[in-house]
């Protein structure tokens, strides 16, 4: 059973192996800023999260703020709300610069002034065209008397509402879910990562008020985490107990900061919008394919199904067969199908695989 320094000294290995990893996507993204490779992109975010979400569970509240600041601006730059530019990467190249100092430094990372750098992450994080505003997600689990208060960004909100996604908030124990096993924090991180997103993170410590009952009560760990998956499955992908899982009513939440429903416009226009955020490639097909799913499964009774490819410039041999295949299962129901939007890339594939021999197809306005 490893103590809590093997644990430590675990977190600053992996942390750091984290780090040569993020340094060197973001350098070379940053050659090249007008052709953002989301890919890339996707592999910075879960990085940071991975830090974050194991930071908190050590109490290195700095490493966590830092990288937490990070994650954010990349969550901004995935999903586009704001502009890239070449002094987005030179704070984040300098951030991350900072949080090595932090992690070769770890018995004194909490004496590290990080707020100059939270500063600047902030600024040019609020450098965008529709205004931001945090939404707080009250949660409840059997483990604690309150509720755990989780913030989200409202775009990262409105993403799950109208993706037909899910919010699923889980709780971990340290000894019964960690230790045993011979898991780590990392361990954990990754795998709510390959099957969903590992949003925001708590650690519980209400149960232990000092020396004396450290070791009589177990520590949990909250986790918010947004997938596709069904609720059922979550068990055994993840290793834990369905009474540890609690679904977030994303309707209550709409409803609460009015944020508009797609599905509503779908169903008022008997036309069910299908809008990928990211190109149509490998590592993002799974889940664009189970999102649209539950969004043809949500909206039975349109009429027409519309791909807007406004933000799709790659297609790789999977994005073809996604396409191929929701145009198959809108054409089964009887339902007309018809991609808008298309640039000048997009178009090559959509001529090469002649997609207009089996539906309509608009060029980008």
């Amino acid at each position: 059973m490893m103590n809590q320094d093997e644990l430590v000294r675990i977190f600053v290995k992996e942390s750091q192996v984290n780090l040569e990893a993020i340094d060197s996507n973001l350098h070379e993204m940053q050659r090249d800023i007008d052709n953002i490779d989301f890919d890339i992109l996707d592999d910075v975010f879960r990085g940071l999260r991975s830090i974050k979400g194991a930071s908190g569970f050590y109490h290195f509240h700095k490493i966590g703020a830092l990288s937490h600041r990070m994650g954010n601006m990349i969550s901004q730059l995935r999903h586009q709300t704001i502009n890239v530019t070449f002094q987005h990467f030179e704070v984040l190249l300098s951030s991350v610069g900072l949080l090595k100092k932090m992690l070769d430094d770890i018995d004194n990372s909490e004496q590290y002034d990080i707020q100059n750098k939270l500063e600047e992450l902030k600024m040019l994080s609020e450098q965008r065209d529709r205004p931001t505003c945090k939404i707080t997600v009250q949660t409840g689990n059997d483990s604690s008397r309150k509720g755990i208060v989780f913030e989200i960004p409202e775009e990262r909100l409105e993403y799950y509402i109208t993706s037909g996604q899910s919010l699923y908030t889980l709780t971990f124990f340290a000894d019964k879910d960690l230790t045993p096993k011979g898991k780590t924090p990392f361990d954990l991180i990754n795998a709510i990562n390959k099957y969903g997103e590992f949003i925001e993170s708590s650690l519980n410590i209400d149960k232990i008020q000092g020396l004396a009952d450290c070791l009589d009560d177990d520590l949990s760990f909250v986790v918010l985490f947004g997938t596709s998956m069904e609720r059922a499955l979550i068990p055994g992908a993840l290793d834990i107990s369905k009474d540890q899982i609690s679904v977030v009513d994303l309707e209550a939440l709409r409803q609460k900061h009015g944020i508009e429903n797609s599905g509503d416009l779908n169903a008022q226009r008997d036309t069910l919008y299908l809008e990928p955020k990211t190109d149509l490639v490998a590592s993002q097909i799974e889940r664009l394919r189970d999102s649209f799913l539950a969004k043809l499964k949500a909206y039975p009774n349109v009429s027409k199904v519309i791909l807007k490819a406004d933000n799709i410039e790659i297609v790789d041999s999977l994005g073809v067969n996604l396409i191929i295949g929701i145009y198959r299962q809108v054409h089964a129901d009887s339902k007309t199908f018809e991609i808008t939007g298309a640039g000048e890339k997009f178009l090559k594939v959509a001529n090469f695989f002649q997609f207009y021999s089996l539906f309509n197809i608009h060029l980008k306005e």
